[in-house]
């Protein structure tokens, strides 16, 4: 029995002008599964987030979120999860460890059924 995609991310491009925020980027997340992004600043997460919460078109590739197309059904997949950026401003007066809890904590990012 296959498991259920949550998402599916192939071959995801977005250019801004000739800046290269994400270049054939292609994994699934299956239904149950906690997925994380890691890396540089600069290396396309939060372009990969709002891209995935129909906040910002692709440029090229073939993106579903809980079976939703992101360049044709952007309005149900905006119905169907639940995304939250970190405020960077909210932790003034916070530092180290806790800041970086915090603003991770912040940040999720949730589907409906899965």
């Amino acid at each position: 029995m296959e498991k259920e995609k949550a998402i599916s991310v192939k071959n995801l491009v977005k250019k801004f002008g000739d800046f290269v925020a994400n270049d054939n980027l292609t994994f699934d997340v299956y239904k149950g599964e906690i997925f994380g992004f890691l890396g540089a600043n600069g290396a396309g997460k939060t372009t990969t987030l709002k891209i995935l919460c129909g906040l910002s078109k692709p440029t090229s590739g073939q993106i579903n979120v809980a079976g939703f197309n992101v360049y044709t059904e952007t309005n149900k997949i905006k119905n169907n999860i639940g995304y939250m950026e970190p405020k960077i401003f909210a932790l003034r007066g916070l530092n180290g460890l806790r800041k970086h809890s915090l603003l991770w904590w912040n940040l999720w990012f949730k589907i409906k059924g899965y």
